[in-house]
């Protein structure tokens, strides 16, 4: 079946979180012809109801849009409704909609997908520093289908009382950094790219992302401070501008055996990385 709502293009960031999910969604944001829902403005719910194909769904996404409009400086604080958005590609910033590949390939015309990989000592130490980031992830793995069936022995670790927090965030990561291929799968054709290049060579990466996305690049996309306000998921500053201070941070917050476990836990998925990654 084919669920077709939009007559603008919509672009989901998928990935795993602390992956640079958010940085990438306020670029993409801050373009002049997007306009950027985070899961902050409750889409999930919208999502929900638009693939189970309940008549309420647009009154649902009518309000994300009232919600995400309080981020922009621009003249998009005024949108309210998807009727404002003519014009406009929207942008869901959505980790957690990595599962949810089949779904979104339903969707016409086809999604576009932004996928940021990180590197997992990174990605490990941030989500440390949010105690509820595992144990919510752990409840969402455990209602989805697709781990239960393909990831049962990492399921058992993330309920399991005795695996330490860096061993559950670094399992995290290499289920839904993976995610991806499933996306190739579906025909989706994703972008993907390391957070890492993203940060050393700005302009480079976001003039790919917007060659992806079919968009010229836009000045805004590397100013988003200038164009977004207040803060993004994980009290992410929306006025900071891109930085490599939280590269290296990993190195004072993880003790050497830590680093060793996240590392064994990772390889595999770092092996194909090494060798898939092109950008």
């Amino acid at each position: 079946m084919t669920l077709r709502v939009f007559t603008n293009q919509l672009i989901v960031i998928a990935g795993c979180q602390r992956s640079g999910t958010t940085l990438t969604g306020q670029i993409l944001g801050a373009h002049e012809k997007c306009f950027l829902l985070d899961e902050t403005d409750k889409f999930y719910v919208w999502f929900d109801a638009f693939v189970a194909g309940n008549k309420e769904h647009p009154q649902q996404l009518n309000e994300s849009i009232c919600h995400a409009a309080g981020k922009y400086l621009d003249h998009r604080n005024q949108f309210r409704s998807i009727e404002d958005l003519s014009g406009y590609d929207i942008v869901l910033k959505a980790p957690n909609l990595s599962f949810h590949y089949h779904e979104l390939s339903m969707i016409h015309p086809k999604p576009i997908i932004i996928y940021p990989v990180r590197d997992v000592r990174g990605v490990v130490a941030s989500m440390l520093k949010f105690k509820k980031m595992n144990p919510r992830q752990t409840d969402f793995f455990s209602n989805n289908n697709f781990i239960e069936k393909n990831y049962p022995d990492e399921l058992k670790l993330l309920k399991s009382t005795s695996v330490a927090d860096h061993c559950k965030s670094a399992i995290i990561w290499k289920i839904k950094s993976m995610l991806y291929v499933k996306f190739e799968a579906c025909g989706l054709n994703p972008f993907v790219f390391k957070y890492e290049n993203l940060v050393h060579h700005q302009q480079q990466m976001c003039q790919k992302m917007a060659e992806h996305c079919g968009l010229e690049f836009a000045p805004n996309m590397l100013a988003y401070y200038r164009v977004l306000a207040g803060k993004g998921p994980g009290k992410t500053l929306r006025s900071r501008k891109i930085d490599d201070v939280s590269m290296s941070k990993w190195k004072n917050d993880l003790t050497p055996n830590q680093v060793k476990d996240v590392m064994a836990i990772a390889a595999a998925a770092n092996l194909h990385f090494s060798k898939a990654l092109a950008h």
